[in-house]
C-alpha cells in the first residue's frame, strides 16, 4: 500500500509532459475535474431549458401566460406587462406598458425557441417569467 501511495504522490508532484503546456500531475487532475464539472452543469442547464419549454407549451394548451414587471419606486414606477398565447400553430407575444395597454407591441412566432430569442433580445422578460392566467373567451 505504501508503494502505491508513494507512486501516486510522486506523479502528482512532478511535471508531466514536455513542451510549453506541461504541468504538474495535480494540475492535470484539477483541470480535468473542472472540465467534467462544466460538462455536467451544461447538460443540467440544457435539460432544465427543455423542461421549461415543455411545461410552457403544456400550460399554453389551456391558458394564456402573463408576466408583469414593476420597476422604479414611488411616483416614477413603471408597470410593464406581457402576454404569451398560442393560437393555432402560432405563438403570440404582446408586450405593453400597463398605463397604456392599447399601445402594445404584438409579435407572432412559429415556435417557443423563436419566442425565447425575441424575449431575450428585445424585452426585459424571460420565458420563465410567464405564469398562467385564465383565458377569457
Amino acid at each position: 500500500m505504501h508503494e502505491i501511495l508513494q507512486l501516486i504522490l510522486d506523479w502528482l508532484s512532478t511535471k508531466q509532459g514536455s513542451g510549453p503546456r506541461n504541468g504538474y500531475g495535480w494540475e492535470i487532475i484539477v483541470i480535468t475535474a473542472f472540465a467534467v464539472g462544466g460538462l455536467l452543469k451544461a447538460r443540467e442547464n440544457h435539460s432544465k431549458k427543455i423542461s421549461l419549454k415543455y411545461r410552457t407549451s403544456q400550460k399554453l394548451l389551456n391558458n394564456d401566460l402573463t408576466a408583469d414587471i414593476l420597476s422604479g419606486n414611488g411616483k416614477n414606477s413603471t408597470h410593464i406587462s406581457a402576454k404569451l398565447e398560442k393560437i393555432g400553430n402560432s405563438y403570440i407575444v404582446t408586450t405593453y406598458d400597463a398605463a397604456s395597454p392599447e399601445a402594445g407591441r404584438v409579435q407572432e412566432f412559429c415556435n417557443l425557441d423563436e419566442v425565447e430569442k425575441f424575449l431575450e433580445k428585445e424585452t426585459i422578460f424571460r420565458l420563465s417569467d410567464f405564469s398562467e392566467s385564465r383565458r377569457v373567451a
